[in-house]
């Protein structure tokens, strides 16, 4: 029993701490490439909106993971809920990265590299996928919506990511 809950909470800290890392590095990211973009185009020229249009899923799944952590930590059905979504749509993100990267650097010969980091993000998920399916978490936070809520939040950031 108890050491269930120190996995709880060592979970819910690697979700908070991933969270922050994905959306500290996105916006750092974009920054960067925003400043760039200022020494060759005025502000004018420039769509902010098209940029935050790109940025928007990573952004939500960090705060997602942000969110679900803290949740996690307290002990909420919904942390569950929001953990169980948050590293779905990690696995779902690992797979996007991956094709995309293999189109475009396929000539560079380090599809490799990019099949290995996928892969090892998506066994990660998959793990804690699975260690939140535990009997002991069922118990505590599974009734019949909790699922479907997963699903829906799922199927939320698949869209997302279609659509826009």
């Amino acid at each position: 029993m108890r050491k269930f809950l120190y996995l709880e909470k060592t979970i819910a800290f690697i979700q908070l701490i991933l969270g922050v890392i994905m959306i500290s590095i996105i916006t750092y990211t974009y920054n960067l490439q925003i400043n760039k973009m200022l020494a060759y185009f005025e502000f004018k020229e420039i769509s902010i909106i098209k940029i935050i249009i790109s940025i928007q899923f990573n952004i939500l799944l960090g705060l997602l993971f942000i969110i679900s952590g803290i949740l996690l930590l307290l002990s909420k059905r919904f942390g569950w809920i929001f953990s169980l979504a948050s590293w779905a749509v990690l696995i779902l993100l690992a797979i996007d990265l991956y094709t995309y990267n293999d189109v475009t650097v396929t000539f560079l010969n380090e599809t490799k590299s990019f099949f290995w980091q996928a892969t090892s993000i998506i066994l990660i998920a998959f793990s804690a996928i699975i260690l939140l399916n535990l009997k002991y978490f069922r118990d505590k936070y599974a009734n019949k919506k909790a699922y479907n809520y997963t699903i829906l939040i799922v199927s939320f950031f698949i869209l997302n990511k279609l659509f826009l």
